[in-house]
């Protein structure tokens, strides 16, 4: 007999199931930077080879799932920082597994982030002369999380870090 009074959470099972109840809240930037390497002899060259970083981490409670991703940006010439969370509400305080929140992160958050790195790290690339970077369109489903267990100090704690998400 459920004690009188307390709305126990509803347990969910599927990505469907945690979409139909969210709805989300907004959009934070923690961090925009973009810093020249004064070393470099100039802007990146057309086509020059860069690598993404991108570290994952979130706040669950059985209200609301926050999805922080922080996209580091690196060529030989500059570094380039996005820090972004979108914030989701659920309609009633609901329960659910590791396995569904990483599936809901893989598959939801990072789409709802990863617009805003790519336009930020376009339009920074640009205000500071570099060769304008404009990252590929995120594929549904290509986001992997790779899980940090073994690392000692990530801020914020990290979940993963998504790999194949940037071709």
């Amino acid at each position: 007999m459920a004690e009188e009074g307390i709305i126990r959470p509803r347990e969910l099972n599927s990505v469907q199931e945690l979409l139909e109840l969210s709805d989300i809240r907004g959009l934070d930037f923690h961090e925009l930077s973009a810093k020249r390497n004064p070393d470099a002899p100039g802007p990146a060259a057309e086509g020059e080879d860069y690598s993404v970083q991108l570290d994952l981490s979130d706040m669950t409670t059985p209200t609301e799932l926050n999805v922080r991703c922080r996209a580091t940006l690196t060529l030989l010439s500059s570094t380039f920082i996005v820090d972004v969370s979108a914030a989701y509400e659920f309609s009633e305080p609901c329960v659910f597994s590791p396995e569904l929140r990483q599936e809901f992160i893989e598959r939801v958050g990072m789409m709802s982030v990863y617009p805003f790195i790519r336009q930020n790290f376009h339009a920074m690339s640009v205000q500071i002369g570099e060769t304008p970077i404009l990252l590929p369109i995120l594929r549904a489903n290509s986001v992997k999380l790779v899980h940090q267990d073994d690392v000692d100090e990530v801020h914020p704690p990290s979940i993963g870090t998504a790999i194949d998400a940037v071709d």
